[in-house]
Protein backbone atom coordinates (compact mmCIF):
# COMPACT_ATOMS: atom_id res chain seq x y z
CA UNK A 1 0.00 0.00 0.00
CA UNK A 2 2.88 2.38 0.69
CA UNK A 3 4.10 1.99 -2.88
CA UNK A 4 0.64 2.84 -4.15
CA UNK A 5 0.46 5.92 -1.93
CA UNK A 6 3.91 6.99 -3.13
CA UNK A 7 2.83 6.62 -6.76
CA UNK A 8 5.27 3.80 -7.53
CA UNK A 9 2.45 1.37 -8.28
CA UNK A 10 -0.98 2.10 -9.73
CA UNK A 11 -3.74 2.37 -7.14
CA UNK A 12 -5.90 -0.73 -6.73
CA UNK A 13 -9.44 0.43 -7.50
CA UNK A 14 -10.96 -2.15 -5.13
CA UNK A 15 -8.94 -0.78 -2.22
CA UNK A 16 -9.16 2.88 -3.17
CA UNK A 17 -11.42 3.92 -0.25
CA UNK A 18 -9.02 2.24 2.19
CA UNK A 19 -6.00 3.82 0.49
CA UNK A 20 -7.60 7.27 0.66
CA UNK A 21 -8.40 6.79 4.36
CA UNK A 22 -4.81 5.74 5.05
CA UNK A 23 -3.48 8.71 3.07
CA UNK A 24 -5.65 11.16 5.01
CA UNK A 25 -4.63 9.58 8.32
CA UNK A 26 -0.96 9.85 7.32
CA UNK A 27 -1.46 13.55 6.64
CA UNK A 28 -3.09 14.12 10.04
CA UNK A 29 -0.25 12.32 11.80
CA UNK A 30 2.34 14.36 9.89
CA UNK A 31 0.57 17.61 10.73
CA UNK A 32 0.57 16.63 14.40
CA UNK A 33 4.21 15.58 14.62
CA UNK A 34 5.74 18.50 12.69
CA UNK A 35 5.48 20.99 15.60
CA UNK A 36 7.01 18.42 17.93
CA UNK A 37 10.04 18.00 15.67
CA UNK A 38 10.41 21.77 15.39
CA UNK A 39 10.32 22.09 19.17
CA UNK A 40 12.92 19.34 19.55
CA UNK A 41 15.25 21.11 17.12
CA UNK A 42 14.91 24.37 19.05
CA UNK A 43 15.42 22.55 22.35
CA UNK A 44 18.57 20.81 21.11
CA UNK A 45 20.03 23.98 19.63
CA UNK A 46 19.36 25.97 22.78
CA UNK A 47 20.92 23.25 24.95
CA UNK A 48 24.03 23.21 22.80
CA UNK A 49 24.92 26.75 23.96
CA UNK A 50 25.30 25.67 27.58
CA UNK A 51 26.84 22.23 27.02
CA UNK A 52 30.53 21.31 27.17
CA UNK A 53 32.34 21.23 23.83
CA UNK A 54 32.19 17.48 23.22
CA UNK A 55 28.49 17.36 24.11
CA UNK A 56 27.70 20.33 21.88
CA UNK A 57 28.54 18.33 18.77
CA UNK A 58 26.38 15.44 19.92
CA UNK A 59 23.42 17.72 20.62
CA UNK A 60 23.79 19.53 17.28
CA UNK A 61 23.97 16.13 15.58
CA UNK A 62 20.65 15.21 17.18
CA UNK A 63 19.18 18.50 15.95
CA UNK A 64 20.43 17.74 12.44
CA UNK A 65 18.81 14.30 12.63
CA UNK A 66 15.48 15.89 13.56
CA UNK A 67 15.82 18.27 10.60
CA UNK A 68 16.46 15.36 8.23
CA UNK A 69 13.46 13.46 9.54
CA UNK A 70 11.36 16.59 9.15
CA UNK A 71 12.44 16.88 5.51
CA UNK A 72 11.46 13.25 4.93
CA UNK A 73 8.08 13.89 6.55
CA UNK A 74 7.53 16.89 4.28
CA UNK A 75 8.26 14.76 1.22
CA UNK A 76 5.91 12.03 2.40
CA UNK A 77 3.22 14.64 3.05
CA UNK A 78 3.56 16.00 -0.49
CA UNK A 79 3.38 12.52 -2.02
CA UNK A 80 0.30 11.71 0.05
CA UNK A 81 -1.32 14.99 -0.96
CA UNK A 82 -0.63 14.22 -4.61
CA UNK A 83 -2.25 10.78 -4.21
CA UNK A 84 -5.33 12.24 -2.55
CA UNK A 85 -5.75 14.91 -5.23
CA UNK A 86 -5.34 12.38 -8.02
CA UNK A 87 -7.79 9.83 -6.65
CA UNK A 88 -10.45 11.84 -4.85
CA UNK A 89 -13.66 12.22 -6.74
CA UNK A 90 -14.58 15.82 -7.56
CA UNK A 91 -17.34 17.34 -5.48
CA UNK A 92 -20.71 17.56 -7.26
CA UNK A 93 -21.74 21.07 -8.31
Amino acid sequence: MRRQLAGKLPADEERLPVLLAIARQNQRVTQGIAPIYAALVLLNVSQSFSAPDFLTYLILGAAAAFILVGAQLAGAYRRTDTFIEAHSSPLPS
